[in-house]
């Protein structure tokens, strides 16, 4: 029940932010994209948003008094549960870090008590294509291209100093994004990023000799953070090791086909 809870008040953060002026430019990213525009099986724990146009800083600011003055009021009426943003945090240094974050406690304690915890965070990722809006129950929310969404999860998967499952799980079941141009466009952001082939190569070596504990870490996610008929499917195709070995397999196509005279350029 707390997991459906916690998805019911992030899908209702996101559907605020895609009908109030405040989500102006900023793009719902990463596995809560994935959830709640492309229909995953996975739950997320946070909303990601890509900030297209402003400062993250000032923009977190703006956030974080509309989530304490609106959204939080909202949610208090439409499912019961209280709420506080708590605090924000500064720019990472890593390529993909996020700039800037909003966490925020919800709470009830009638008929039982449970708390919440979640949060907003303002990325800024390489594009090669324009946002783009996506219709979902009436109600249009900005994105990105499906292009740009899988070659972000795969720069996070070779930028992570751990690498995540849930990187993992969204590649394989969104890898009808990647394309016979998806090497090249993963080359100039690579780049511009300054993340070079020697790290793109320590990275997959690390995510090779990690198979074991990942195929697992996958099988975990499958009991608890994915759907019930999803994750049954998935287990019936052979788990979290045929997960893994999918996801490898297409990885080490697209590294092999980088150009290395682009990987590295502007670092």
């Amino acid at each position: 029940m707390m997991e459906e809870d916690h998805d019911k008040i992030l899908s209702l953060l996101a559907r605020f932010f895609a009908t109030s002026a405040i989500g102006e430019g900023l793009c719902l990213v990463g596995g809560s994209r994935y959830r709640y525009l492309d229909g995953s099986g996975r739950s997320s724990r946070d909303l990601d948003y890509h900030v297209g146009r402003g400062d993250p800083l000032t923009r977190a600011e703006a956030i974080g008094k509309f989530l304490t003055e609106r959204a939080i009021p909202e949610v208090r009426r439409l499912v019961g549960y209280d709420g506080r943003v708590s605090r924000e945090n500064h720019p990472g240094a890593e390529p993909l870090a996020t700039m800037a974050l909003i966490r925020v406690a919800f709470w009830r304690h009638e008929p039982t008590k449970r708390r919440i915890e979640t949060s907003v965070d303002l990325i800024q990722l390489p594009l090669a294509d324009p946002p783009e809006p996506r219709l979902v129950d009436g109600r249009v929310y900005l994105t990105i291209s499906d292009a740009d969404m899988i070659e972000a999860k795969l720069i996070a998967l070779l930028n992570r100093v751990f690498i995540a499952p849930r990187d993992l799980f969204d590649i394989h079941q969104f890898q009808g994004a990647l394309s016979v141009d998806t090497a090249t466009r993963l080359d100039r952001k690579l780049a511009g990023l300054g993340l070079d082939e020697a790290k793109v190569r320590r990275q997959w070596s690390r995510l090779r000799r990690q198979e074991r504990y990942l195929a697992k870490a996958l099988d975990d996610l499958l009991e608890t953070g994915v759907d019930q008929e999803v994750a049954e499917g998935l287990r019936r195709a052979g788990g979290g090791s045929a997960m893994y070995t999918r996801v490898a397999e297409r990885l080490e196509e697209i590294i092999n086909r980088l150009q290395k005279d682009h990987v590295g350029e502007g670092a």
